[in-house]
Parts: C-alpha cells; sequence; structure tokens
C-alpha cells in the first residue's frame, strides 16, 4: 500500500469515480469498503467478499490477515460508525466509503470517523471518501485532506464551491463525464480519464 492518506472523490453520479477508485485500489490487498450499493462485488476481477453485517466483518477481520471487503447493511450513523471502529482496529489497509453525503454532516465529523481522517495514518489507513457534492463533506475530511480527485459536477454552484475550496478557478473543474482532475494539497494538479469498463 502506498503512504496512508486522506482522499476525496467527488463528483456526480455517472461520472466515472468509482470506476476510477476500483482501478486505483485493484491490487491492494487489504481493503474494507462501506458498499451502500453493492457495486464492488458485481464485478468478480474485484475480489471483493461481500460482507452483509456487521458482526460478520468483525469476525472476518479477526481471522484474516489480508481480505478485500464490502459491506453491504442498512445506511446509518450507527452502523457506518461501527465500520468505521472496525477499519481502525484492523489498520493497515485501504478504507473506500462511499456516500459518504448519507452519513455525515457539514459540520464536525462523528467521533469514529473524525479518529480516521484524524489519525488513521498512525494505524495505516488510506482513506477514500467517495461525495456527489462537495456540502456533502463534513470539514474535518475537509481539512484534512491530501489528494481531491474530481469528477464531473453538473450544477455551477457546485464547481464554484470545489473551486474556491481549493483556490482554483471554477474553469478547471469543467469537465466531461470519465474525466477528472487531481489536486494535491501541495497546490498539484494533474488531469487525467478514467477507462469506462462494461
Amino acid at each position: 500500500m502506498d503512504k496512508a492518506e486522506n482522499n476525496i472523490v467527488l463528483g456526480s453520479t455517472g461520472t466515472g469515480k468509482t470506476t476510477w477508485l476500483m482501478a486505483e485500489i485493484l491490487k491492494e490487498k487489504r481493503v474494507i469498503v462501506w458498499d451502500p450499493k453493492n457495486e464492488y462485488c458485481r464485478d468478480k476481477k474485484n475480489r471483493f467478499k461481500r460482507v452483509e453485517s456487521i458482526p460478520e466483518l468483525c469476525q472476518l477481520l479477526k481471522k484474516k490477515r489480508v481480505g478485500r471487503f464490502a459491506l453491504t447493511v442498512d445506511v446509518n450513523r450507527e452502523n457506518w460508525e461501527l465500520c468505521n471502529a472496525a477499519v481502525l482496529a484492523w489498520g493497515n489497509c485501504v478504507y473506500v466509503t462511499e456516500e459518504i453525503g448519507d452519513v455525515t454532516t457539514q459540520g464536525k465529523a462523528p467521533p469514529m470517523w473524525g479518529r480516521i481522517i484524524r489519525r488513521g495514518r498512525d494505524r495505516d489507513v488510506k482513506v477514500f471518501a467517495v461525495v456527489h457534492r462537495f456540502p456533502e463533506i463534513d470539514t474535518t475530511t475537509r481539512g484534512n485532506v491530501s489528494r481531491w480527485h474530481i469528477h464531473s459536477q453538473q450544477r455551477k454552484a457546485d464547481r464554484e464551491n470545489t473551486a474556491k475550496e481549493l483556490d482554483v478557478s471554477p474553469d478547471v473543474l469543467i469537465l466531461k463525464d470519465y474525466s477528472f482532475v487531481q489536486w494535491t494539497k501541495d497546490g498539484g494538479i494533474k488531469h487525467g480519464m478514467t477507462k469506462k469498463t462494461g
């Protein structure tokens, strides 16, 4: 695994976020995904085991030194925080949390998510927080992100909010589907394309 860091993956539905992310983590051996839509188990090449409860996830993590697990449970804050606690306990892994707008708020992060964002590096947790719109990201995550991976945002207001946060021109964020801009905390900007699958 590359160095532990916090990443935000941002963009409207259908713009290539999850496709890019699946390719990005394909070779990782220790991965946990908060997967409300069961997207990660659909393609067998991704090698994810579908996990349908928090107790099942905890049992697997106790037994397995390596594994690729996609948790598909009811979407609520309690389940998400329990998943966050399991991620921290396992450590040394990639953690993808899809649809964070469904489980966090614009303010301070919930307790266990906040610990992952602030101290996950101490446990070698590399985070990918996936979200549709900038206002759905909590302030704890925004303040501790190393890299933004931005796909197309349909709404001009969303592009403007994101551009303001990153101190770039909104024009940089006018993107076609499956194209992206990657911004790093040192101010570096890179453009790219996600290869479509299926």
